[in-house]
């Protein structure tokens, strides 16, 4: 069975380095299960992205594809939108 394909757009990514720390804030998106099936995915840059970052006088590139194997960022999710 084929994988359906549909545009998608990088997320947007906030960056900053504080006191030697690398900051990045992302916002959680509906999990959604990866190509295997094996793992939801709940968020993604689908890719790598230039930053404006610098270090070392180079430009910071990040991918990231944070993921789990069980519910549990659904769960974070549901939990901070009744704190709001």
């Amino acid at each position: 069975m084929g994988r359906l394909c549909a545009e998608v757009k990088q997320m947007a990514i906030e960056t900053k380095i504080e006191v030697n720390r690398l900051i990045i804030t992302c916002v959680l998106e509906k999990p959604i299960p990866s190509a295997s099936g094996k793992t939801l995915v709940g968020a993604s840059t689908r890719g790598n992205m230039k930053t404006s970052l610098m270090i070392g006088g180079k430009s910071l590139t990040i991918g990231l594809n944070p993921i789990s194997q069980n519910s549990l960022i659904q769960h974070e999710m549901n939990r901070q939108r009744t704190k709001e």
